[in-house]
């Protein structure tokens, strides 16, 4: 899709969103925007739940409801799935003592009008003391299937129980970094249990809030990240806004640097889907978030990459970015190789190890550090958008 169409489209994408939000029907699909470049927008942002509704008040609309009739028909199963595997794991979890929290869609999806028009991918879940006991035996006694990732991570396992239960239990609830052990420690502290329950509890509105941006702010500036969380958060304060404590809120934001990056995002929010006028900056961001998928790409993680360098020369901040691959910092191959971090003397050993993992077990190629297929517009954009949403 060009960028005039992706404009276009992104446009008439956030007009069906807030009809769908307010129930009302949709105005009539722009002369420039067909049915399949729209189509293919609402695939790639993972909207078609939100905006399916508006579809069925909107008989103009036929063309476009018959292109995304299979998808929409394939999530009521899906969702119907989900929803039973949760309840049916919160319950065993409850009954067996474990204390946890569930974060994202799975709270968000609730002040939704329909929760059924917040699609969520997997079932995130912050737990006490994840290891002490495992949990993978009692994972694997209720079906569920320890999902043997590459991409591993130290603060969730994967889980799947198919068809279609996904889950992603969470040591931590963020990367661990200076100044955010207390904050982590606090939630807690603050969380209650959910009514009728002992062991399930929930965030505080301003805990959870913090940490919604907080992992926007991950994805958006690492690999991208596209339209559905600033919906989420239009969604948010409109049910939960009037009364968060603003002052805890502005000192927590502050004090992970993402003060700059929550207040655009709400601004945003509200610009998107509220009544605050659109400015040029707006319209650059919007754009920029609808021209990737819902959770970014590898592609637009090199741009970011590059587009964040420390340098003002992008040659600079390309090569940069290419040794960085082939010669990962001892942090980065922590990830993998847990031991490096005390035997940092044998770095060239575990860039060695690495460099086999990534050609011979993920399939990676060198083609995948090549930067000469992405425009210099791409670039330029990337650096437009960071400093207009702050993190720059």
């Amino acid at each position: 899709m060009s960028k005039r169409a992706n404009s276009v489209a992104a446009d008439f994408l956030i007009d069906l969103i807030r009809c769908s939000l307010l129930g009302e029907a949709a105005p009539a699909m722009p002369s420039d925007c067909t049915p399949v470049e729209l189509a293919q927008l609402i695939r790639k942002q993972h909207l078609t739940n939100l905006v399916y509704p508006v579809f069925m008040v909107t008989p103009a609309l036929a063309d476009l409801r018959k292109l995304l009739e299979r998808d929409y028909l394939i999530q009521i199963p899906k969702v119907a799935n989900q929803d039973a595997e949760n309840k049916k794991w919160l319950d065993a979890a409850e009954a067996k003592g474990l204390d946890c929290i569930p974060l994202k869609g799975y709270v968000l999806r609730q002040l939704y009008p329909n929760p059924m028009m917040r699609s969520m991918s997997d079932f995130d879940v912050l737990i006490r003391n994840m290891d002490n006991p495992p949990i993978r035996p009692w994972m694997e006694s209720m079906g569920f299937v320890f999902e043997e990732d590459d991409d591993i991570s130290p603060h969730h396992d994967n889980y799947v129980k198919k068809p279609w239960a996904y889950m992603e239990l969470h040591r931590h609830i963020m990367r661990v970094r200076a100044g955010r052990d207390e904050l982590e420690a606090n939630i807690w502290a603050r969380c209650t249990p959910e009514p009728g329950r002992k062991h399930i509890y929930r965030m505080s509105d301003e805990d959870f809030y913090i940490f919604h941006l907080l992992h926007m702010h991950k994805h958006f500036v690492e690999e991208g990240c596209g339209l559905k969380n600033v919906i989420d958060i239009f969604v948010f304060l409109r049910a939960r806004g009037e009364t968060l404590d603003r002052v805890y809120l502005d000192n927590q934001f502050k004090a992970l640097g993402i003060d700059r990056f929550a207040a655009y995002m709400e601004h945003l929010a509200f610009v998107l889907l509220g009544d605050i006028p659109a400015d040029e900056d707006s319209k650059t961001v919007t754009d920029y978030l609808a021209s990737m998928g819902a959770f970014g790409s590898r592609e637009q993680h090199r741009v970011i990459e590059v587009s964040s360098g420390k340098s003002k020369n992008r040659t600079l901040n390309k090569l940069s970015f290419t040794l960085r691959r082939i010669f990962p910092s001892p942090t980065v191959l922590s990830k993998h190789y847990p031991s490096v971090m005390k035997r940092k003397f044998l770095l060239p050993f575990y860039w060695i190890a690495n460099a086999w993992r990534v050609l011979f077990v993920k399939k990676r190629t060198f083609s995948d550090l090549k930067l000469d297929g992405i425009d210099d517009e791409k670039y330029e954009t990337a650096s437009r958008v960071f400093t207009i949403t702050g993190t720059k």
